[in-house]
């Protein structure tokens, strides 16, 4: 898990590991969950100044040619829980939580990332904030 605080570098960092992570073995790839739609677009962009493709849309159960992962919301991730997870389990996976805390363990989003992302191979929880004001357990 890595907890810093907002405009620290979390996001280069986090897709530094998993640029290394990725080099180590062709056929590995990248998932980011992310809380908005904006941030889908940010993190793309940012993946791309490292050579990292990732597709923002339009997912099923393979990536499309010339990207090596995907961006996805929480929402998206609890509405398309069967294609994602068939997606991530295919090829050995990494999934970096942006903004993990969106997620309590028995809410919808908590109850989907686990569904989904349990049997990935690596995982990088990161949050500026890494408890819930609710008091609900994050996932993993």
């Amino acid at each position: 898990m890595l907890i810093a605080i907002p405009g620290s570098g979390k996001t280069i960092a986090a897709l530094k590991v998993a640029r290394d992570w990725m080099n180590a073995a062709a056929d590995r790839c990248l998932i980011v969950v992310v809380p908005t739609d904006n941030l889908r677009i940010q993190w793309r962009e940012e993946a791309t100044k490292l050579g990292i493709e990732l597709q923002t849309g339009e997912f099923g159960i393979r990536f499309k040619d010339d990207f090596q992962g995907g961006v996805v919301t929480y929402h998206l991730v609890a509405s398309q829980t069967y294609v994602l997870k068939k997606l991530c389990t295919s090829r050995p996976t990494m999934v970096i939580f942006d903004e993990v805390h969106h997620c309590g363990q028995d809410k919808s989003f908590g109850k989907a990332v686990r569904e989904v992302f349990t049997d990935t191979k690596e995982k990088l929880l990161m949050s500026g904030t890494a408890w819930r004001s609710d008091g609900t357990e994050i996932p993993f």
